[in-house]
């Protein structure tokens, strides 16, 4: 009974070592395929998450910008076409297009 109860100890300590072994060769499979992914991801000049998430934010911040300055020039400019052609009306330097066709034939 003792030998038989010796060889189940045994085969158990064999067992827990070869589990043992087979978690750290897993570790180290796992490491090294990260570390694999790492150098290709360098290497293929890939941008982190992180940082191409900001970038999208300060992008779309600065569109909307661009968007608020082009509203913003058109109306300004609306304003001065309108300030400019009641200026000329009010100076009588507006030509009808009879007159400028005589004028060209003159």
């Amino acid at each position: 009974m003792v030998s038989r109860e010796k060889i189940l100890d045994d085969l158990a300590r064999v067992a827990g070592g070869a589990a043992t072994l087979l978690g750290e060769a897993g570790k180290q499979a796992n490491e090294s395929f990260r570390n694999r992914i790492d150098q290709f991801a360098q290497g293929a000049d890939l941008v982190p998450r992180k940082d191409f998430d900001r970038l999208e934010l300060m992008l779309e911040s600065a569109l909307e910008e661009v968007e608020a300055l082009k509203m913003r020039v058109e109306s300004l400019e609306g304003s001065t076409k309108g300030k400019a052609k009641a200026k000329k009306l009010k100076a009588g330097k507006r030509t009808t297009p009879n007159k400028a066709k005589k004028a060209k034939r003159a």
